[in-house]
């Protein structure tokens, strides 16, 4: 019986210390930021929106109309396109003036996209300090994620 209650310990502790997906891909983000020099640059933004090139295509869609309907309403949020196949086409639907915004970057080398940030959904990554504290997907499971974004911008 002690034997079963040591190993059964042993695997709580294991799954316990075990990080979630979530604070996988802020430390990757943070990584990435931070390699890049980029967090230095972020003491205005509060918000960081990934957006995928392929994947959930509702998901991607309302990602893409929220972003031209706000990019030039607020100024605490960037926009990185990643995985993006082909710019054109990206130019073709979200228009000229968002493709070309100071605040929309497309992610050329797809740093965004490998390791635990490949996901079929956009996510809301939310910035303290310079630093990604909290992810949010728009997926069909968070139909209130560009809900709670709008009551973040400034």
């Amino acid at each position: 019986m002690r034997v079963i209650s040591l190993q059964l310990a042993l695997i709580l502790s294991l799954f316990s210390c075990k990080q979630s997906q979530t604070d996988i891909k802020v430390q990757e983000i943070n990584e990435i930021l931070n390699s890049a020099g980029l967090s230095q640059n972020l003491s205005d933004v509060d918000i960081l929106f990934l957006v995928p090139n392929a994947g959930c295509d509702g998901c991607i869609t309302m990602a893409e109309s929220f972003i031209v309907d706000n990019i030039d309403k607020h100024q605490n949020f960037i926009t990185i396109f990643t995985d993006t196949k082909s710019h054109k086409a990206l130019k073709l639907k979200i228009g000229e003036r968002v493709f070309n915004h100071d605040r929309v970057f497309i992610d050329r080398q797809n740093l965004f996209y490998s390791g635990s940030l490949m996901s079929i959904y956009p996510l809301i990554a939310y910035i303290e300090m310079g630093q990604v504290h909290t992810i949010v997907e728009v997926s069909p499971e968070n139909n209130t994620a560009l809900d709670n974004l709008t009551s973040q911008l400034k």
